[in-house]
C-alpha cells in the first residue's frame, strides 16, 4: 500500500531543513516513514509539482552519503521508485543535483539497471550535468576528463615535436 502525506512529513520536513541527523534518527525510529510519498511544488527546477519520496527530496537537497543510507536502509525498494512529474529515479536525482560520486555509486550498486532508464525527457542518468556513468557503473566526473584532455594536450606539445 502506498502511504501518502497530506502536508510535509517530520521526515520531510527534517530533508528540506537538512536536520540530516534527525533524519537519519527517524530512519531508524520509523522506518516506515522512508516510504512515504509527498507531494512538493516545484521540487524539480520549480517548475512542476511531484510526488516523491523522501529520497528523492534528499538527493535534491544535497543529502550527504550517510543520510542516503539510511533512507535506503530504510526502504531498500526506493531506489527503483520514481517520482512524479519527470519520472526520475533516484539515481537521476543524484545525477541532476551532482551529488558526489560515493552517492552515485551507491545507487548503481544497488539499481544497475536505473543507468539504462530514461527519464520522461528521454534522458538517462547519466546525460545530467557533471557525472558520466559508464554501464560498468564506473563513474567519472568531469573534471576527470578536463585534466585528462589537458594533460594529452600538453603532451602533445611538449612531447610530441
Amino acid at each position: 500500500m502506498m502511504k501518502r502525506s497530506i502536508g510535509l512529513s517530520d521526515l520531510s520536513e527534517a530533508i528540506t531543513s537538512d536536520k540530516w541527523d534527525t533524519v537519519v534518527q527517524i530512519c531508524k525510529s520509523k522506518p516506515a516513514a522512508a516510504q512515504t510519498w509527498t507531494t512538493r511544488q516545484g521540487l524539480f527546477e520549480g517548475i512542476k509539482d511531484a510526488n516523491v519520496l523522501p529520497i528523492h527530496e534528499a538527493l535534491v537537497g544535497g543529502a550527504p552519503l550517510h543520510v542516503i543510507q539510511a533512507l535506503i536502509y530504510a526502504y531498500p525498494d526506493s531506489v527503483y521508485c520514481m517520482e512524479s512529474s519527470y519520472k526520475r529515479l533516484p539515481l537521476h536525482c543524484a545525477c541532476r543535483k551532482n551529488a558526489i560520486p560515493e552517492v552515485v555509486d551507491l545507487l548503481l550498486r544497488k539499481y544497475p539497471d536505473a543507468a539504462l532508464t530514461a527519464d520522461n525527457l528521454g534522458r538517462l542518468p547519466g546525460m545530467s550535468h557533471h557525472h558520466f556513468i559508464l554501464w560498468s557503473g564506473v563513474i567519472f566526473v568531469c573534471n576527470f576528463f578536463s585534466h585528462f584532455w589537458n594533460a594529452v594536450f600538453f603532451y602533445s606539445i611538449f612531447f610530441l615535436r
